[in-house]
């Protein structure tokens, strides 16, 4: 029974960010070109943005993190992208001053997904029937979790919390409890400052591990048999690797 406990602990994940950690853990990076890596940040982030505004329109609460954010726009003239940079502002100066700097890639994910969270917000409507609302959480998460997993497989530099538990390994801190006390200060901060904090926090919370792992899991996949593909091409054939990949 201990031995699962421990197991769940390692897998629960309260934020995004700290699932994002796990992704990479379980998904090593490949080498990716410049081009690529921004095309994928830049996708994450349209995602993230989509999935966000699904949250904030379902009023259902937000994702963990989102509730510290939804508590500085609310007490400020923010906007909730502009209180995402605020906050993210502050994460990212803290890691810089343990010696943990960001990379440029990291920072066009952060700046872009709160643009992208304010655009993508009057596109959507509220839903008028607490169905609708449950449905319209539940796809915010599934959305959610697709952003994170592409962030992940993009080798960049993804957030602040990665950043930090870095710091906190080389510190000779356990990066796991580091990020799980990370995750529920930010929540916990949030929910006494009044961010929108509700059922869907709570399963957000929950599930988000395991969905990240899904999608994670799914895109690894498809990049296997996209791989195995191309070495069948060119092994019955002998085309050039261009003509493999029209």
């Amino acid at each position: 029974m201990n031995a699962r406990l421990r197991r769940l602990g390692r897998r629960l994940t309260l934020t995004r960010y700290g699932a994002l950690s796990r992704a990479r853990r379980l998904h090593p990076r490949t080498v990716r070109t410049p081009a690529v890596q921004v095309a994928m940040v830049l996708l994450s982030s349209v995602l993230i943005g989509l999935a966000i505004s699904m949250f904030r329109h379902a009023h259902l609460g937000l994702p963990p993190y989102d509730v510290l954010v939804s508590s500085i726009s609310r007490h400020s003239d923010l906007s909730f992208g502009q209180a995402a940079w605020v906050l993210a502002a502050v994460f990212y100066s803290t890691a810089a001053l343990l010696g943990q700097r960001p990379k440029l890639v990291g920072l066009l994910w952060v700046i872009a997904n709160g643009v992208m969270v304010d655009a993508m917000y009057p596109l959507l409507r509220d839903p008028s029937h607490l169905a609708g609302r449950i449905g319209l959480a539940a796809a915010a998460i599934a959305t959610l979790s697709l952003a994170i997993s592409v962030i992940a497989h993009s080798a960049s530099t993804g957030g602040a919390f990665e950043l930090l538990t870095r710091a906190a390994e080389a510190r000779n801190l356990g990066p796991r409890r580091f990020r799980t006390g990370l995750e529920v200060a930010v929540l916990s901060l949030g929910i006494v400052a009044g961010g929108a904090f509700g059922p869907a926090t709570v399963v957000h919370a929950l599930a988000i591990s395991w969905a990240i792992g899904a999608a994670s899991q799914g895109l690894a996949d498809h990049r296997t048999g996209r791989q195995h593909r191309l070495a069948t091409c060119l092994l019955y054939t002998s085309p050039s690797p261009r003509d493999c990949n029209e």
